[in-house]
């Protein structure tokens, strides 16, 4: 499973609010992404295909068209994903493959083979825990879309 990261909306960090980052009580640091706007996917398939090692383009397709996404508002978003260390600090759990965790450096790895359902429960348990912020995971913004 993918790594992920926590979002907490700018609104609710009030006492950070001029601040580009900041670290929580748990350990988290978070830093600031500030509303705008930037385009993503690609307007050329033809050229990103032309890069690819295999040059197939179904890999690659659901990167067009090239549109807009907008941020109304700031936010702040995790630094890194949320890594071992701050899981077994939050949910007390060692999740993921054994020989990792014997690892000397697992304090830093990212938490990986968590379902959606773990990460929600985690998400629970921060936020009871650290009733300052409130943190959730990142959703879609609105997004425009460009045509040619």
């Amino acid at each position: 499973m993918n790594p992920w990261i926590l979002l907490v909306p700018s609104a609710l960090a009030l006492q950070v609010q001029a601040a580009q980052s900041f670290t929580n009580a748990p350990g988290i640091s978070f830093v600031r992404v500030p509303a705008g706007t930037f385009v993503m996917g690609t307007r050329d398939l033809d050229a990103v295909v032309l890069e690819l090692p295999d040059g197939n383009a179904d890999t690659v397709r659901d990167e067009t068209p090239a549109h807009t996404v907008v941020f109304p508002q700031g936010f702040y978003l995790g630094e890194t994903e949320v890594t071992r260390a701050q899981w077994v600090e939050i949910m007390n759990t060692r999740p993921g493959p054994a020989p990792e965790w014997q690892r000397k450096d697992w304090r830093r790895l990212p938490v990986v083979s968590v379902s959606w359902f773990d990460v929600q429960a985690f998400i629970e348990r921060l936020n009871r825990r650290d009733p300052a912020y409130h943190y959730r995971l990142p959703r879609a913004c609105s997004h425009s879309v460009n045509r040619p």
